[in-house]
């Protein structure tokens, strides 16, 4: 079958993918492996480019390779094309490093709102084993995992792949979240970031002139590497030695030394970003209200999917002038779970989450200034305030024309549009308002009032009991209950049982006054 997994050797660039046509432009002839011109990008075998007489132009692989396993052998390729792509997913894994010794930590992305929801009915766990030895469990609770950001966990065992598995009860629940296979520790070696201790992702990019961890077994380093190519042991432990290692160059020989553990050099790592709309955006997690997502992918790769159903939501458009710039489009966000760059260094793919109701206050980018105060100067910049201001009043004034929403309650208050460089007057502002205010169509400043919370003894526990034992009939439960709800941090149970009562759409009548009372006492 003809390879279409293939990069050429070019000098001052490194491995750059390329075609059968296109190489055919540069040698009317056939190229043997053995010139180390052509490598392959699955299993990283150097391959054959053959151009003679009337056969089409094409890659193949020598019989006299060591390693065999590459998907571009198969026959089936296209049965296995979703096995391969899954296999791309690098998750989370950290290695630390102290004086003496050093330990690894698995990570878990952030989980959608509606697991975190039903796992306290379900006693929902996860468990991570190696082989036959269960490493670690855990509850899946708001204090054990997240829905923004990225969790992780020491492990005390080094193994070439980690089981994530759920369980209820000791019985298997099968989540797709939460059910996969983390790829570890390869013996020949696994390179690890060194700023946030990431591993290296399979086909990841090397950065020219940073550092990075080398976690390998002993014995296995050769004692010869490449001028270069700078190699320092730091520990030794369980059989496995961890080195400092960098490159200053790229050269052949610099880049061999990486794609033996299966990464590689560069002096232009791939991007993956997101430009419109502005999104909320934290570890691996964006979270988005339209459907609708623009990313700028630089670097020479690809945008991947999962579930990798959703691939024909993609659309790609090619920059003209610049080959190593892409624009890509994803439609349906709501659909997706993760898109990620085929070929990214230290983990840069990102979670969609699509969850309009609870979407946290967002960071915005500075791209326009604004300035808002109070009638005696306060500034009040983006974000939270504990205080009203003076006469409860605000003062807006931005460069360009837009508008500002008001919103009280959870609900619109009313929306007015804004010129340039001429001062809004906003009066009775009072706690639970947000005013946003807008540039156009991008949003560039919200402020928020909230109230300071009292002390309070609230006890979760013994407020679940009595919600739950409540016998009443049962009456309309509004979602616009859910902004209150989602104050109550400090209570986790009692909020998961309001949520999911929001869900359903239904609450028992002396319930209702219970959780009256209870955000009358919170707030």
């Amino acid at each position: 079958m003809p390879l279409e997994h293939v990069s050429m050797w070019q000098n001052g660039v490194g491995w750059k993918r390329i075609t059968a046509e296109k190489a055919s432009h540069f040698f009317s002839y056939t190229v043997p492996a053995d010139t180390k011109c052509f490598i392959c990008d699955l299993c990283h075998n150097y391959v054959t480019f053959v151009n003679q007489g009337q056969m089409r132009c094409h890659f193949k692989h020598s019989r006299g390779d060591i390693n065999k396993e590459c998907d571009d052998r198969s026959q089936n390729f296209s049965r296995r094309e979703e096995e391969r792509l899954r296999s791309t997913i690098t998750y989370p894994l950290k290695i630390h490093l102290n004086a003496t010794s050093f330990f690894l930590e698995i990570g878990f992305l952030p989980l959608p709102f509606r697991i975190m929801a039903s796992s306290e009915k379900l006693n929902l766990q996860v468990l991570v084993s190696a082989g036959k030895k269960l490493l670690l469990t855990k509850n899946i609770t708001p204090s054990n995992f997240s829905t923004e950001e990225t969790v992780f966990y020491p492990i005390d065992h080094i193994a070439e792949e980690y089981v994530v598995r759920t369980a209820s009860e000791g019985r298997p629940h099968k989540i797709s979240e939460l059910n996969y296979t983390c790829e570890g520790v390869n013996s020949n070696g696994t390179l690890f970031d060194f700023d946030t201790g990431k591993k290296i992702p399979i086909d990841g990019d090397i950065e020219v002139g940073k550092k990075y961890y080398l976690l390998i077994s002993n014995g296995c380093v050769e004692p010869k590497y490449p001028q270069g190519v700078l190699l320092i042991k730091k520990l030794s432990q369980d059989g496995f030695s961890v080195y400092l290692v960098s490159a200053n160059v790229i050269s052949k020989s610099t880049s061999e030394f990486f794609l033996k553990f299966r990464a590689r050099l560069t002096d232009k790592p791939t991007q993956l970003i997101a430009v419109w709309p502005i999104v909320c955006e934290g570890d691996h997690c964006i979270k988005t209200k339209r459907r609708t997502l623009f990313f700028v992918l630089k670097g020479d790769s690809s945008v991947k999917v999962e579930p990798f159903s959703c691939e024909r939501a993609i659309d790609v458009y090619s920059v003209s002038d610049n080959p190593s710039l892409q624009l890509v489009s994803l439609e349906n966000i709501s659909r997706i779970r993760m898109v990620w760059a085929v070929r990214l260094s230290v983990l840069r793919y990102i979670s969609l989450n699509y969850d309009v109701e609870n979407i946290s206050q967002p960071s915005f980018p500075g791209l326009v200034s604004c300035e808002i105060r109070s009638e005696d100067g306060t500034p009040f910049n983006k974000g939270v305030y504990h205080a009203l201001p003076r006469r409860r009043q605000l003062h807006i004034k931005t460069p360009y024309e837009g508008k500002i929403v008001h919103i009280k309650n959870g609900e619109p208050y009313f929306s007015q549009k804004i010129k340039a460089e001429t001062e809004v007057m906003l009066d009775k502002i009072s706690y639970d308002d947000v005013i946003h205010v807008y540039q156009g169509l991008d949003l560039v400043a919200s402020v928020e009032f909230i109230r300071q919370r009292k002390e309070n003894s609230l006890d979760d526990k013994n407020i679940l009991l009595k919600l739950k034992s409540c016998t009443g009939d049962y009456v309309y439960f509004s979602p616009r209950y859910g902004r209150s709800i989602s104050k109550l941090s400090d209570i986790p149970k009692t909020k998961l049982f309001l949520l999911n009562a929001i869900r359903d759409g239904f609450i028992r009548i002396d319930a209702l006054k219970i959780f009256i009372k209870v955000i009358q006492n919170y707030i």
